[in-house]
């Protein structure tokens, strides 16, 4: 059985998601330049941007409820340490100043997937987060208490199965998503046993914070946002057949109303697996039957919406702060947009992107100018000369993860770079360029240029080699500019 939280309600430190879930620190006794990190994936080059530094890592406090696995080689190679709570000092663990990667991860034993109430609305007199396990009769006494929940919420991926009866037996109830209020399903304060796990069909979105975690359509029987059996559930990005529905308390033609969040749409089906006549909601709809849709629901499609869905956030400082923090969908976006919505003519520093998404900013208005082109973070475009210098931008959505600038700026550059990390000479993979000469340039993180070389390119596909030379391990970015377009890379030196 997983550990109980019983006492999630008193302990500070235990977090909902979309907050930092472990501090780390350059020196012994949680001192010296701290660093923040939420979940995620963290290798060399981005300890460096950070200020952690690589090998430079003593000390460390662990949020409860997840765990930090810390690796002494790039890459997340090499010997590891797994810590789950407050680390005064590695020496103590002899992994002092050696940390070259890390990964920050929910511990599923003790991680509160699911926080249960004893009012409804997620209110009463008590509140208890559980991990996931199974949980009967003497373990829902002892937490939330037998025949006392009332309202719960469930984080995206998990799903909890509340039974009338100990011994996970008598009626049932299956939820993916939060319950305001059991009543709806004539569930309340009759629960004695749970069960909590993964849910095997849930598909995981980007983990950046401005995402919406919580569900994204709720689904109502009847019109008004209301019913009777099951009343409503709530669902995540997907798509969603017949028996997926079913799974999910969802009937078959059962579907009367909906809530759609701002920034998403749902395309209802009146045949399984996506076939037959469609209806397309950008927002709420409180009865089906005005658009001639009503009980004919047997599969849907919950996504985004591409004008109205934030597929980046836009800074005025560096590493996403300042004044400046706003979401953009696709689209072009030209100086009169800037000026006009106070964010400013050449005020962008940093930008956060959603993976399948690329940005290209230009240094004049109307799309002109020197063009710089990214598909994933940029914590500072001070390290690639281009900081608060953006004067038109547009957004596109990638069928690819390729790097590929688009087409209307008259390229389809794509790079492929190894070893990266690497520790001698650099091979380029280069396609997509145009007939003529390029400019690699390598800078360090201070914007010093390290490399200046001019190499000629070929239509269809190059092949370079970049010779390191005398440059000092760390991380670099490297430019390859033919004309107005470049494309950039990280790069690292062992």
């Amino acid at each position: 059985m997983s550990s109980l939280l019983a006492g999630f309600e008193a302990n500070a430190q235990t977090v909902w998601p979309n907050a930092p879930a472990a501090t780390f620190y350059r020196d012994c006794g949680l001192t010296g330049t701290a660093v923040p990190l939420y979940e995620g994936s963290y290798d060399i080059g981005y300890l460096n941007a950070r200020g952690i530094g690589n090998d430079q890592l003593s000390s460390l406090n662990v949020v409860y409820g997840y765990k930090v696995t810390l690796y002494d080689g790039s890459n997340f190679s090499g010997d590891t340490r797994v810590y789950r709570s407050y680390q005064n000092c590695l020496v103590d663990d002899n992994f002092n100043d050696r940390t070259s990667a890390i990964k920050v991860e929910r511990d599923d034993a003790t991680f509160p997937a699911v926080l249960l109430y004893n009012g409804c609305n997620f209110g009463g007199t008590k509140t208890v987060g559980l991990g996931v396990g199974n949980y009967d009769f003497n373990a829902v006494s002892n937490s939330i208490g037998n025949d006392a929940l009332s309202s719960l919420k469930v984080l995206p991926g998990y799903k909890v199965t509340l039974y009338y009866d100990a011994g996970y037996s008598g009626p049932s109830r299956v939820y993916t998503g939060d319950k305001d209020c059991l009543s709806h399903d004539a569930f309340d304060k009759v629960t004695s046993s749970l069960k909590i796990e993964k849910d095997p069909t849930y598909q995981n979105p980007p983990s950046w914070g401005w995402v919406r975690t919580e569900p994204i359509a709720t689904f109502y029987q009847a019109c008004g946002y209301d019913g009777v059996n099951y009343n409503y559930q709530s669902l995540s990005e997907g798509k969603y057949t017949a028996s997926d529905l079913a799974y999910r308390g969802i009937g078959n033609n059962q579907l009367s109303s909906l809530k759609v969040a701002s920034g998403y749409k749902v395309t209802l089906y009146d045949g399984d697996n996506f076939t037959g006549a469609t209806f397309t909601a950008t927002g709420d709809r409180s009865c089906l039957v005005d658009y001639n849709f009503n009980d004919l629901t047997s599969s849907l499609k919950v996504e985004r919406d591409d004008a109205g869905f934030p597929a980046i956030r836009i800074y005025n400082d560096c590493y996403y702060g300042g004044s400046i923090n706003q979401g953009l969908g696709v689209g072009d976006y030209d100086i009169d947009f800037f000026t006009d919505r106070s964010i400013g003519n050449d005020a962008l520093s940093s930008i956060q992107i959603l993976p399948g998404y690329q940005v290209t900013l230009y240094a004049d208005a109307h799309f002109s100018g020197n063009a710089l082109t990214f598909n994933g973070d940029n914590e500072c475009l001070a390290l690639y000369g281009f900081d608060k210098k953006t004067s038109s931008m547009k957004i596109r959505r990638l069928n690819t993860t390729a790097r590929v600038a688009p087409e209307d700026i008259g390229t389809r550059m794509q790079v492929a770079v190894s070893p990266n990390p690497a520790t001698d000479n650099l091979h380029l993979h280069i396609e997509g360029a145009l007939t003529g000469e390029a400019r690699i340039l390598v800078t360090n993180l201070q914007g010093q240029v390290m490399i200046d070389v001019i190499r000629s390119l070929n239509e269809g596909a190059n092949e370079l080699s970049l010779e390191r030379g005398a440059l000092p391990a760390g991380m670099y970015i490297m430019q390859i500019v033919q004309g107005t377009n470049r494309i950039s890379e990280k790069i690292v030196f062992n």
